[in-house]
């Protein structure tokens, strides 16, 4: 008999500090909007309070508590979000993992997955739920845009580059009409609360990568850049 209760202690302890590292990286750039939008509110509500007929009404001063709240809660939320120590991923790996992930959820969706990755990749700055995050958000947008489509492919190629490496995750939908609006949450013609991308970005940022949008021909394209780090050699 094999006991594998220490291995899987292993690994779900990996896996919770995974979700801790995300929950921060994610709380930290939800905060920062926070903060943006509270600023904008507070200073339109700074120039109603020159208003007289304001001065006595109920409802303004209880929107002044609201944003006084939401000022807190800005600076709360980064003190809660420190930065802990960066993590590495065997992008090879981490690729492996997610078409596991990805085919069957495509593939049930009348979607075929092409997929194009280089051996050999270099070990990258981030964790591989990172990775993981940002390909499975990348597959659900465009397995909503291709939902009408005639078409219906994702397309994921992952290259060597100058300081790490490229992946791209491109889709034969119709495209993106609005791309100047795609990494702002909230933004009033996302689906849902648009903050896929935005979480995305951030995650990718925390770890020294990016997150873009890349014009195409035809259907939309998203460009991961990951940095590399010097793999560590052992004797």
């Amino acid at each position: 008999m094999w006991d594998a209760s220490e291995e899987v202690r292993d690994r779900q302890s990996a896996n919770l500090n995974s979700l801790m590292n995300t929950s921060r990286v994610v709380l930290a750039g939800l905060t920062h909007e926070v903060r943006n939008l509270s600023a904008a509110a507070g200073s339109l509500y700074g120039s109603l309070t020159r208003r007289a007929e304001l001065a006595g009404d109920r409802d303004f001063q209880a929107l002044g508590g609201v944003l006084d709240a939401l000022r807190h809660l800005g600076s709360s939320g980064l003190r809660f979000a420190a930065p802990r120590s960066q993590p590495v991923t065997d992008l090879n790996t981490a690729l492996d993992e997610a078409r596991v992930l990805l085919d069957p959820v495509l593939a049930e969706a009348g979607i075929t997955l092409v997929w194009e990755v280089e051996e050999h990749l270099p070990v990258v700055s981030g964790d591989q739920m990172m990775v993981l995050q940002v390909l499975l958000n990348l597959a659900n947008n465009s397995r909503r845009a291709l939902s009408g489509a005639a078409d219906r492919r994702v397309i994921v190629q992952a290259s060597r580059s100058a300081v790490g490496a490229v992946i791209r995750v491109r889709d034969t939908g119709p495209g993106v009409a609005e791309p100047g609006a795609l990494f702002q949450p909230f933004h009033k013609a996302a689906e849902n609360t648009g903050l896929g991308l935005y979480i995305s970005r951030t995650l990718l940022r925390s770890a020294g990568g990016e997150l873009s949008w890349e014009p195409s021909q035809s259907g939309a394209c998203f460009r991961i850049e990951l940095q590399a780090v010097p793999e560590v050699v052992t004797s």
